[in-house]
């Protein structure tokens, strides 16, 4: 239960974020809500790219992962920093289009590539994807306000969720960075955790074998952790946000350095965990760890997990919205600006209500998270090679379609875990190689 030094603590962060995202918002025009004036840089970028791959539901699914391999899982993360080092002249490439363009999400660079119809398939399948990130993220949330607090899970879903809402209405992506740089310095209160951590455990007992995993899952994780990165529409709308191709090679170059220095720390705290609590149930694992902290480092330990948790969470609700109003209403008439403002604030507010009213109801953390991973994955075919290649409409359709289809059945047959989160990517794959050969332009 929480103490009243961890109480003042929390409270007091709810409201910096809140004061932070209600300060961003003043004075801003549409371009601030939108895109944050493109003027955005580096150290920002660093901390919201860092801050939003590093969501609560993540953190909650590896530490799972832990118990079962070890210290050999962090080649997940390995994965993920070579993907954002890799994304640079990408990014670059995103950037300057964008400025030239005007874009504002993923599917504004792909529209000449996919086309009207795909890009509206791929908008639906990247909104029901977002809906299920903030789900998870969502459910961590309330359960770790639930279990310190003694509070209901739902009116830990409800305070968290609310919170988010009033600054990212307010204040949309500008609102969004802000306050992510605020929740990427709250991270390093992690390393604070894991150094008194490390006080009481024997650090030879935490099992630093790194090759337990085996070497194919190895290799399919830092795959996975590098395309992950090519369909995080996220990281795509961050990009858009920055001031210069320097600031987005510099941004994404340091993205990766302290990426991977929070998630080595995040590790080593998920094998003291692992070492503390050998019996729990691996996908709570997190909370039992995080509610055991003393009196002090409770609060710290909470505040970074809300970090992680809001830091997703709104920019899911911003980027979510704009697949509506951007990538499929303005696709089929023209909006104005200030209209397409009023229409993100609109859907916005849908997606918190829907989200959290499944949230109250749903607690299964681990199906969500890894649906929407596998759901997410279906992308990366289309998405990657369309760098490379003048990839035929129906062809893009077709992979997409299959996709989706083993996704939805892969869902309903209760074998969603680590293992077969990737069989609707190879399934994806596997058709758009096919129905590029078979097609004709």
């Amino acid at each position: 239960m929480l103490a009243n030094l961890d109480l003042i603590l929390i409270i007091a962060y709810f409201i910096v974020v809140l004061f932070i995202g209600w300060r961003a918002s003043r004075k801003e025009d549409n371009k601030g809500f939108l895109v944050g004036n493109r003027q955005i840089g580096t150290t920002s970028l660093n901390a919201t790219v860092s801050a939003s791959l590093t969501g609560g539901a993540a953190i909650a699914a590896y530490i799972a992962l832990l118990y079962l391999w070890g210290f050999s899982a962090f080649w997940i993360f390995i994965g993920a920093c070579i993907g954002l080092l890799v994304f640079i002249p990408f990014a670059a490439k995103i950037k300057k289009e964008g400025d030239m363009q005007g874009h504002l999400t993923l599917l504004d660079f792909m529209y000449k590539k996919f086309g009207r119809r795909n890009t509206t398939l791929a908008a639906s399948l990247f909104l029901a994807v977002f809906l299920m990130v903030i789900l998870s993220e969502m459910i961590i949330g309330g359960k770790v306000f639930s279990v310190v607090t003694g509070l209901p899970y739902w009116s830990g879903v409800v305070i968290c969720s609310l919170v988010i809402f009033i600054y990212i209405y307010l204040g949309g992506v500008k609102s969004d960075i802000k306050t992510d740089l605020f929740q990427y310095i709250m991270f390093f209160f992690l390393l604070i955790i894991g150094y008194q951590l490390l006080k009481t455990t024997p650090l030879e007992k935490l099992q630093f074998n790194f090759f337990s995993m085996g070497a194919i899952q190895i290799i399919a994780a830092v795959i996975m952790g590098i395309l992950a990165l090519f369909v995080s529409a996220d990281v795509w709308q961050k990009v858009y946000t920055a001031k210069s191709v320097a600031s987005v090679r510099k941004g994404f170059f340091f993205a990766a350095i302290s990426f991977l220095v929070i998630t080595f720390v995040i590790t080593i705290i998920g094998l003291i965990i692992k070492f503390n609590f050998p019996n729990v149930n691996p996908n709570d694992a997190m909370i039992y760890g995080f509610s055991s902290l003393p009196s002090g480092l409770l609060g710290l330990g909470i505040i970074a997990i809300l970090s992680a948790t809001m830091s997703t969470i709104d920019t899911g609700l911003i980027v979510g919205s704009l697949f509506i109003s951007r990538d499929i209403i303005s696709r089929y008439r023209r909006i104005p600006e200030d209209r397409l403002v009023k229409l993100t604030k609109l859907f916005i507010f849908v997606i918190w209500l829907l989200a959290t009213g499944i949230s109250i109801f749903t607690n299964n953390l681990v199906f969500v998270f890894y649906n929407s991973f596998s759901f997410i994955l279906i992308l990366a075919p289309a998405i990657v090679f369309s760098f490379f290649f003048n990839l035929k409409a129906r062809a893009i359709q077709y992979s997409l379609i299959a996709g989706i289809l083993s996704a939805i059945a892969l869902a309903f047959s209760g074998n969603i875990t680590s293992d077969y989160v990737v069989i609707p990517f190879f399934i994806s794959l596997i058709v758009l190689g096919i129905a590029q050969k078979l097609f004709k332009n």
